[in-house]
């Protein structure tokens, strides 16, 4: 096998941390367009199937951001040409045509954006988003490009029109270890020194031609805080029986949004004053975690959500937990189904006049940790009803003690930010 003429890296991180931060007052978004409303409908469809996939490829926690990966890949698909871009559109499910996908992105951003409580330096790549108060997500697109690759007019066009992206310049075949260097850096700053050596030492090679980058970083607060007082050693079981130690957080809530099926509960919990964005927490009956893991999709947590009843009092235990996953969007995507844009005979004539570019790198990697103030942030062969059973009021206490689901997601636009699973606190 021949090695690709020309390579292009791609690279999605993650960073989530809790942090205590001043409130302040938000501004008043736009409504959400139908385009976008059908590009959230895709990224969110795209969110499950990722999941599913994932989970049989790791045993252990996870956490991702099904937002960064479909952004990040959105800036490359905006070059994809023939069945390459077929093959990004079918399993990505970006469901719009090309101009209408672009503007979707861009109304999407539009509609999440929020003032900013700790600002970043500005740069002409970096978006600041917040979607509520006392909750801070910023989004950095980086494009790094060998000198004097020639680029079409149209693609430039669309990812500075839509993404407010422009190119960077830098020397991959005479200096590809400090052009890794550079990148690296970049990705550390947007992260707040969370995550480093991204893209990886030796990743970045002399065939390298272009770098696609996309950092998110997020801090919430919870609405209703966990009490430092309360937090206590207990136990957690892992899906083996096992049990762990672990410190387990007590919040008694106010108000809380809960409901009980027959093989599962779920509660919701607020990111700050606004109420704007949240944390769904699924936690299934042990013997069934694996039953409703397979038939969790967009449906069903469209119908979970559904069922949510109006906030009520109650007491809620779970684990604090901080933990960092990282996985190779090369194999995961191909098995998905979009093994060609890794390919030699990948065409991606939209971004450069000549063919010979393919993806040659993609990563992604994310951290998680979660505490008393708030986050730091195939097949599916169950049917619906095992996972929605019949539905009835939750009880006044809660106490996630085994494995669960957990899904952050901004309640205006229905847009899924971040998703995992966590099987051992302690690990």
């Amino acid at each position: 096998m021949r090695l690709l003429a020309r390579t292009l890296l791609l690279g999605s991180v993650v960073c989530l941390i809790a942090f205590d931060s001043p409130a302040q007052s938000g501004t008043t978004p736009p409504t959400p367009t139908a385009t976008q409303a059908t590009l959230v409908e895709g990224n969110t469809a795209f969110a499950f199937d990722l999941y599913h996939q994932l989970a049989l490829e790791q045993d252990g926690n996870l956490i991702f951001s099904p937002y960064s990966i479909s952004l990040n890949m959105a800036l490359l698909y905006a070059g994809a040409k023939g069945e390459t871009a077929a093959q990004m559109a079918k399993v990505l499910h970006f469901d719009l045509s090309q101009e209408k996908f672009h503007s979707a992105f861009k109304d999407l951003d539009l509609s999440l954006k929020r003032t900013q409580d700790e600002p970043l330096v500005p740069t002409p790549t970096i978006e600041y988003i917040n979607p509520a108060v006392d909750l801070t997500l910023t989004i950095a697109n980086g494009l790094w490009a060998q000198r004097g690759l020639p680029f079409n007019y149209d693609y430039l066009r669309t990812i500075q029109n839509n993404y407010g992206i422009d190119v960077k310049s830098v020397d991959f075949s005479g200096d590809p270890e400090g052009a890794q260097q550079t990148i690296s850096h970049w990705v550390e700053e947007n992260t707040r020194g969370r995550i480093k050596d991204m893209p990886a030492p030796g990743s970045i090679t002399s065939q390298t031609q272009l770098a696609l980058i996309n950092a998110i970083y997020f801090k919430g607060e919870w609405t209703y805080p966990f009490d430092t007082r309360k937090t206590h050693d207990g136990t957690f079981n892992l899906l083996n029986g096992s049990p762990v130690t672990v410190p387990l957080m007590v919040g008694d809530f106010k108000e809380a949004s809960c409901f009980r099926g027959d093989d599962y509960q779920t509660i919701e919990l607020t990111y700050g004053q606004s109420e704007n964005a949240s944390m769904i927490i699924l936690l299934p009956n042990a013997e069934e975690f694996h039953a409703f893991e397979t038939g969790l999709s967009a449906t069903s947590i469209a119908r979970i959500r559904e069922n949510l009843p109006q906030k009520r009092g109650l007491t809620f235990e779970m684990p604090r937990f901080r933990f960092e996953s990282k996985f190779d969007l090369h194999d995961t995507l191909s098995i998905m189904g979009m093994s060609l844009p890794f390919g030699s005979n990948a065409d991606f004539t939209g971004m450069i006049p000549q063919r010979g570019l393919g993806i040659g790198y993609a990563e992604h990697k994310a951290t998680i940790t979660v505490d008393e103030e708030g986050t730091e942030a195939i097949g599916v062969t169950a049917t619906l009803s095992v996972l929605l059973g019949r539905g009835n009021d939750c009880s006044d206490e809660i106490i996630a003690d085994r494995p669960f689901i957990f899904i952050v997601y901004d309640h205006q636009t229905n847009t899924i930010l971040f998703m995992g699973r966590v099987m051992n606190p302690a690990a």
